[in-house]
């Protein structure tokens, strides 16, 4: 009887583990019969499969080849002091100095607790560069006044005017180009726009390098696509109308450049039909180089336009002869033609541009509108 009791107990505990066992055994089962009865893939599935991983080498491989430091675009440029006194000379006596400056750069000068520093601030990336080239000569002059600040400030300008045509120049250097003054001209005007917080001269050769890496593994001419590609924003640096890729074409007809150069620059932005293998590649390359993480800032981007938007606003009124934004905005500075205006006139010129902003402002908050008339009057003599 024990041996009877014994043995049923060992059946039941062999049936109770065949019972757990059978779903995994089922499914296992079912897995095997699903992947025996999966189709093997056609040759035209197994063309495409490897067409689809040797595209997704090649660009990965240019990418990799042809990595830029991610730079992004600031508002503002420190500038350090040999000695704290300098800070006192900057700002003048009751501040004289500092209003002059600010007047005359259209640039922000923030002078604050930061220990031998000073910053510069601005939307509009030439701007800022002429008043730090602006400033750095005055300090090394050590002669701070109101009248040597415009001088330098016209010297600033024509270095910065310089260093623009130098820097077209050594882009076209780095990627083995040759381009004509005009063209480099342009180009180098490039280092002084940002494209949602991208330099756009970066952003430039990047997308030059990242085509002609594409050109190569295809088999395709490398140095036109190459060009194409370094020339393929050259439209954001004219004064013209229109999408900036139908204008840089425009202009490339009239520098001379042939029609495959002129079709890619022109189809970058598909406003035309690109008609050639470069072409294709160009618009590649530059989506590449613009959705890298990191590489571009929407928010940047419509804060720049915000402050455009401000300045051009007030620059559409009669008697203003420039105008300047700055405190983020905050402030919208005048400068008033004494010709054109006088000082009555001059208060409504403000009150007009206020009842502007208000109707066509994008944002809400409040903005201080100053206004600043100065006549002077100057004569020579002969001793």
């Amino acid at each position: 009887m024990i041996y009877l009791v014994a043995f049923l107990a060992i059946l039941c505990g062999v049936l109770a583990y065949l019972l757990g066992q059978k779903p995994k055994v089922i499914t296992e089962i079912k897995q095997v019969e699903v992947l025996r009865e999966a189709p093997t893939p056609t040759p035209t599935q197994r063309t495409w499969l490897d067409e689809d991983i040797e595209i997704r080498d090649r660009l990965l491989t240019a990418m990799e080849s042809s990595a830029m430091r991610v730079a992004i675009e600031s508002s503002t440029t420190s500038i350090s002091l040999d000695s704290p006194d300098l800070k006192g000379r900057i700002i003048g006596r009751d501040g004289r100095n500092l209003k002059a400056f600010e007047q005359t750069t259209g640039v922000e000068l923030v002078i604050d607790d930061t220990e031998n520093t000073v910053t510069l601030s601005s939307f509009d990336p030439y701007r800022r560069e002429v008043a730090t080239q602006t400033l750095k000569s005055l300090l090394k002059d050590g002669k701070i006044q109101p009248s040597r600040i415009e001088e330098v400030h016209q010297i600033a300008i024509k270095q910065v005017e310089n260093s623009i045509q130098q820097a077209g120049e050594n882009a076209s250097k780095k990627l083995n180009l040759t381009l004509s003054k005009p063209i480099a001209r342009k180009l180098g005007k490039l280092k002084f726009r940002t494209s949602f917080a991208q330099n756009v001269l970066d952003h430039s050769i990047e997308t030059a390098l990242l085509a002609a890496q594409i050109a190569s593994e295809l088999g395709i001419n490398e140095e036109q696509t190459k060009r194409a590609a370094l020339l393929h924003d050259i439209g954001k640096s004219l004064d013209a109308e229109g999408p900036h890729a139908l204008t840089g074409m425009e202009f490339l007809k009239q520098q001379g450049e042939n029609e495959l150069i002129q079709n890619a620059v022109g189809a970058h932005h598909h406003d035309i039909e690109p008609s050639s293998p470069e072409a294709r590649i160009l618009i590649i390359a530059d989506t590449l180089s613009a959705s890298r993480p990191g590489a571009r800032r929407e928010a940047h981007d419509n804060y720049l336009q915000r402050l455009q938007n401000l300045e051009a606003i007030a620059n559409e009124e009669k008697g203003v002869d420039k105008s300047f934004a700055v405190q983020a905005g905050r402030e919208l500075r005048l400068i008033i033609n004494a010709q054109e205006a006088n000082d009555d006139e001059m208060k409504e010129i403000v009150k007009r541009i206020g009842e502007k902003l208000k109707q066509q402002a994008d944002h809400h908050g409040q903005i201080s509108i100053t206004a600043i008339r100065e006549t002077r009057h100057t004569e020579t003599y002969k001793l």
